[in-house]
Parts: structure tokens; sequence; C-alpha cells
């Protein structure tokens, strides 16, 4: 074993690495003994806490045992036998996914998902996703810097489980002077985007076996969803003024959950009319139901207001 003091890397951890790597090839084999801290330190012509430094690590990842009163000896059983694991076939994965996973967590995999667009640049028409090419990153870190600063250290702990409160208070009253939408804080939870709220609505509001709504066609993830909290899914067609309400009163009249995307249908990006609305809330008060509206781009607009 060879140190270099030179080479802007720390003494204890070239004994480390140079013992690891030893131990890792089989050069060291399990149960031989290691030379004493004073040993090598002679050997090596460093101090002895510098080789105890290195034993030390050694001992805390699993590689040496070292006892009072006794030699020090690499371990039976190395943790890299655990880390070097073979990827399972596509057979083997398939039925260990059966043995292990649920029935419901299946249907779940089984459902179309969109491909994945991470990394990929940026380019037109793409779905949901807006021109982040143009996005005024340079300005929103100088925004983010400032509040930064600024932040006490109450603001390095737990938060409220429904988000930040000036935020909160803040998207209430955007929605009251933007939308027309009367609401308060207590009244709004903040997620980590739409596909988490609408699997959190409907685990809370979905019992298994609850018929829902669903606009045929309609959005995968709320399929995903709806299928992982236990729903019999509803397919209910859309035209070309959105929902076809009447459709859906014949065939689960007693849906528990109605999911729309009213102000532009997901995927066909017509417009819920306004007859349509009123009927599908006078649907869901008669039924006493529930309905789950996805507004996952109004915002986006070129002018003009959101539509509501």
């Amino acid at each position: 074993m060879e140190l270099d003091a030179r080479s802007g890397i720390a003494l204890h951890r070239q004994v480390y690495e140079a013992m690891r790597a030893r131990i890792v090839d089989g050069s060291l084999r399990a149960g031989v003994r290691i030379a004493s801290t004073r040993e090598l330190s002679r050997d090596l012509r460093v101090s002895r806490s510098t080789i105890s430094l290195a034993f030390e690590q050694l001992r805390a990842e699993g590689y040496l045992e070292c006892r009072r009163g006794a030699a020090t000896r690499v371990c039976a059983v190395l943790p890299d036998r655990f880390r070097s694991v073979a990827p399972p076939t596509p057979a083997s994965s398939g039925r260990a996914h059966r043995g292990i996973a649920s029935a419901r967590a299946a249907s779940v995999a089984a459902i179309p998902r969109s491909p994945d667009i991470t990394g990929s640049p940026p380019r037109a028409f793409r779905v949901a996703v807006p021109a982040v090419d143009t996005f005024p990153v340079d300005a929103w870190g100088r925004i983010l810097a400032r509040r930064w600063r600024r932040t006490p250290a109450r603001g390095l702990a737990y938060g409220g489980p429904f988000g930040h409160l000036p935020l909160r208070e803040a998207i209430a009253e955007y929605l009251a002077t933007g939308r027309g939408v009367r609401t308060a804080a207590d009244r709004i939870m903040i997620v980590n985007g739409s596909q988490e709220a609408i699997d959190l609505t409907c685990r809370v509001v979905l019992a298994a076996g609850d018929e829902a709504w669903l606009e045929d066609p309609g959005y995968f993830g709320a399929r995903g969803a709806l299928t992982a909290s236990g729903a019999s899914i509803v397919p209910v067609p859309v035209d070309a003024e959105g929902l076809v309400v009447a459709h859906g009163m014949r065939v689960a009249p007693g849906a528990r959950l109605a999911y729309v995307t009213p102000a532009r249908q997901m995927p066909l990006g017509v417009m819920l009319s306004p007859a349509r609305r009123l009927e599908l809330i006078a649907w869901s008060r008669g039924a006493r139901s529930w309905i789950l509206e996805d507004d996952y781009d109004s915002e986006f607009r070129y002018g003009g207001r959101p539509r509501r």
C-alpha cells in the first residue's frame, strides 16, 4: 500500500480506499486477520490516528470486525453482496409482480401512461406542457433569492399539512377576484400537481365499488386514480357540447362522482356548454354526488379571461 501526501486526498481516506478495494476483490478474504493500527502506522509511516480513522470507517460500513482485546478481521459477510443484485428477467419480473402486488395495483400498472418527455427539447403542441423555453428563469431566480434571504428560521421547519398559509390566502384572493369563486384559505390545499390532487380526491370521496363517471375519451391519469381507489368506472361519451350528462344519468344515475374537464375537454378540446353544466349540477344535487372538475389549462390563453 502506497500513500501520496500530495494527492489532495486525506491519508486516512487513502488507507480506507486501498483496504476496501482489497477486501472487495478478495485479496483480503473473509476472516483474515488485519495488522494492528500500531503495525500499519509504523509500516506506512503515518500517525496511528490516521489508521484508526480508516479502520473505524471500514468497521462502520461492515468490512471489518474490530473487538477490544481481539484481532481485527475481515467480516464474513460483506455489504457489497447485497448491492450486486442481478436484474430480473422479464418473465421473473412478471411473476414477482403478480405474487407481491395486489390485483388493484396490477390493474393500475396496466393502464397506458404518457411517454417520458424528461430531457427532450421543447416543441409546439405538446400535451399538458406550456412554453417552458420562454419562462423568465433569471427574473424568477432573483425573486427566489430575495425571498429566501428574508425567510425566518421557522420557515425551515414542517409547515401545515394544507400548505403554506400565505400562498393559500393569495390563491383564495385570486380565485375571488379573477375567477369569481367564493372560498377561503382553509378550503385550499397545496399539492405536488393535478395528478396528486385527483388521486387524493378519489381516495377520500370514493369507496371500493362506487361508480364514477369518466369522460370517454378522457384523461388517462384520471382513469388511473379512479382505478387505484377501487371505483367502478362508467365511461360517458363526449360530443360537441362536452360530457353527455343524459347518458350518464341513464346508465349510472347513482354514481358517486363525475370527473370532468369542462374548460377544455381532454383530449378533444371542446368546452362543456352552459346547458350541460346546469344539467350536471342538477344531477349532482339530486344524487348527492361529487363533481371533480379538472381545470388543467384554462389559464393558458392568448387573450381574454379564463373560461369558467
